[in-house]
């Protein structure tokens, strides 16, 4: 299994940048200034925190994108998040129904939260799949 660190200050920093250029692909100024409106959303402390996981930082730029602001709770912050994951998965998969994502969703976090070795940080696709 690999792991990947933390992302600290700077490298969130660079990330968004990065993000913004792409987006904006060849538009400099409107990079910039997105860059300007995103960078102080990210900064909120409870958000920040979870910015340091380049997964999350992913799914933060791609939630401010498409919802034109982040949360500042968590709670709502995963909430909207899980409605993107599970927007994807039926846009890939028209046999699926997003309420039927949701619900596997959740019965996947409790089975993580209750796993017999103890909270699990991360799980295979094998025991992902078994849940």
């Amino acid at each position: 299994m690999a792991s990947i660190d933390d992302l600290d200050d700077q490298g969130i920093d660079r990330f968004l940048l990065q993000w913004c250029r792409w987006l904006k692909r060849g538009e400099e100024s409107a990079a910039q200034t997105y860059y300007a409106e995103l960078r102080p959303a990210v900064a909120v402390p409870a958000i920040r925190h979870l910015a340091r996981n380049p997964l999350m930082l992913t799914s933060l730029a791609v939630l401010d994108f498409r919802r034109h602001r982040l949360p500042e709770q968590r709670v709502k912050l995963y909430e909207h998040i899980l409605d993107w994951l599970a927007e994807q998965t039926v846009d890939k998969h028209r046999e699926y129904r997003k309420d039927a994502v949701l619900e596997r969703f959740g019965i996947l976090a409790l089975g993580v939260q209750e796993w017999q070795g103890g909270q699990k940080l991360a799980i295979g696709v094998d025991d992902a799949a078994g849940c």
